[in-house]
């Protein structure tokens, strides 16, 4: 009876090794991801231009997750100047078990500024910790499938005005009203303080409920800046990003960034740089708020 009791008590304790387990982020996997996005061989992203980061992450995606008939979405845009480009968009998607017609949709810019008077702008921070932190998130939740489904969006052309992102919210592969909730990540591993900011619950209050028990017990200084009328201009974040879009069209969001910092758009944004610690931090945070969220929405956003 007491080897009886030793093997079920040994099993248990397995079993809760390996939920601990699936429950955290790789982190050698994720900054692997973003020291290769982000080096000179991938030329600094440029919109249009960043086919060989494009396949890196098509490659990491199939092999994780199911993607939509479309996953490579091509559009054509013209930047500040007027001058005519082409974007591609990556779209890839983990099946909700309880709400597969409901979506949570995080998403990433992965394009950057390229190669400017002969020198790369490699785009470390900016963005390829967004888009390498994505990543991180399409195998976690691959692992630990959500109840809603949620679409991983890999964003082009934000350099050149929101220009993925507008693609994506005027023509999503789902249906719009059914976008419960958009978290973009934008710049989140560099950071001395270990401090990030999250925008989206002045203009959508009811987001502050399940986020500050998770700020409250999260590891890193969470700050809620940047948005309502004490910010303005470059200060104002509410539409300096991706989540800009879906934030226009009534979409709830939350957006995860760092403060600028002295590589922000300078050819020093390079891996050596961000803060690993940091940055593994932050991405388990969005990992622990998209938990939360997947658990607590329940019904249609009201258009």
């Amino acid at each position: 009876m007491k080897h009886l009791f030793f093997r079920i008590l040994c099993i248990f304790v397995f079993n809760i090794f390996l939920v601990g387990a699936s429950a955290q982020i790789d982190k050698a996997q994720l900054l692997k991801d973003l020291e290769i996005l982000s080096s000179d061989e991938y030329g600094g992203r440029p919109a249009g231009g960043n086919e060989k980061a494009r396949t890196y992450l098509i490659e990491r995606i199939e092999g994780l997750a199911p993607a939509y008939a479309t996953m490579v979405d091509s559009f054509g845009f013209l930047d500040y100047f007027r001058k005519p480009h082409k974007g591609y968009n990556v779209v890839g998607k983990i099946i909700g078990t309880k709400f597969p017609d409901h979506f949570l949709v995080l998403s990433a810019h992965y394009d950057h500024l390229g190669v400017r008077s002969d020198k790369i702008y490699n785009g470390a921070d900016d963005n390829a910790s967004g888009t390498a932190a994505l990543l991180a998130l399409v195998r976690h939740f691959q692992q630990n499938p959500p109840k809603h489904t949620i679409i991983f969006a890999f964003f082009d052309a934000e350099e050149l005005g929101l220009k993925g992102a507008d693609r994506f919210v005027e023509d999503p592969p789902v249906a719009r009203e059914n976008i419960l909730l958009n978290i973009n990540l934008d710049m989140v591993s560099r950071n001395e303080d270990n401090t990030i900011n999250i925008c989206g619950t002045y203009d959508f209050p009811k987001l502050n409920g399940p986020l500050n028990k998770i700020i409250q017990e999260s590891s890193l200084i969470v700050t809620k800046k940047h948005e309502g009328p004490n910010f303005t201009g470059s200060d104002n974040w509410t539409k300096s990003s991706d989540h800009g879009r879906f934030l226009e069209r009534g979409i709830p969001y939350l957006y995860f960034g760092v403060e600028d910092h002295p590589g922000y758009h300078k050819p020093s944004d390079d891996f050596e740089f961000i803060n690993q610690d940091f940055f593994y931090e932050v991405t388990n945070l969005v990992r622990i708020t998209t938990e939360q969220f997947d658990k607590k929405l329940k019904k249609k956003r009201k258009v």
